[in-house]
């Protein structure tokens, strides 16, 4: 058997950034009552295979068992809307978990997701993924049968969505929780067609390269009981803001 020479394991950087984010205008709305810094990249990638969970993780161990309930939603708005209240900007606010539960009912807010509520001990790291796939043809195998050379195609599938990584503590002297995430976002922005020659074959076969941007977005912040860790970055294909909204939510404490 004879793999096509073709091989589309090439990355190629086309943009990347990354920043601090510059503190909050004194005009912003919804509540936002402090900003934290954050780690953002973003790049935009030929041939890669988008999100998977096989993402760095930290190591960690529980150190207790005392449990932390992380509630998280997922909501993309349009770009009006995300203007209007003033998110336009990829960051990370402290908001009012009250205001953000208003919002969703008088807004008629859908998340994009059912909510999650994620349980955490101190030290542990958990996930939550929303994906979709889309299979492409990377390659052909070839193969001869009679003299006769046949080409399969090698199909491969595209992960693109959100996944979220949260680590949680909570801090009992001040009756406040440790909040840790970081927020991976993959969009497919379109399939390349490439052609290429089949070993001892006449006629070319047409190979699918994938592009994909993604992003990056790791922050941390203390908060209080009735605080929200709302996090903001860019939507697929720069249609809008995606927003994600994490709290604390109440579990019944088990030894």
């Amino acid at each position: 058997m004879h793999t096509c020479p073709t091989v589309l394991a090439l990355t190629l950087t086309l943009a990347l950034a990354a920043c601090t984010v510059a503190p909050p205008r004194e005009s912003e709305p919804f509540g936002l009552a402090a900003r934290h810094a954050v780690d953002y990249r973003a790049e935009v990638v030929a041939g890669h295979s988008g999100l998977t969970n096989e993402v760095e993780r930290p190591d960690g161990r529980v150190t207790d068992d005392r449990i932390v309930g992380v509630r998280w939603r997922l909501l993309l708005l349009g770009e009006p809307e995300a203007r209007q209240l003033g998110l336009l900007s990829v960051g990370a606010w402290t908001v009012d978990a009250a205001q953000v539960d208003a919002r969703f009912e008088s807004a008629g807010w859908r998340a994009r997701a059912p909510e999650t509520t994620l349980v955490l001990h101190p030290g542990q790291v958990d996930s939550s993924t929303v994906l979709d796939q889309r299979a492409y043809v990377r390659s052909f195998d070839v193969t001869a049968a009679d003299g006769v050379l046949i080409a399969d195609p090698v199909v491969d599938v595209l992960s693109e969505g959100t996944l979220l990584l949260v680590e949680a503590e909570e801090l009992l002297e001040s009756e406040s929780m440790r909040l840790g995430l970081t927020l991976h976002l993959s969009d497919l922005q379109g399939l390349d067609r490439v052609e290429a020659r089949v070993p001892g074959g006449s006629s070319p076969v047409t190979l699918q390269r994938p592009i994909v941007s993604q992003q990056r977005l790791a922050t941390e912040a203390v908060l209080a009981r009735g605080e929200c860790l709302l996090v903001v970055a860019l939507a697929p294909k720069s249609t809008g803001r995606v927003l994600a909204f994490l709290d604390r939510v109440e579990l019944e404490q088990a030894r």
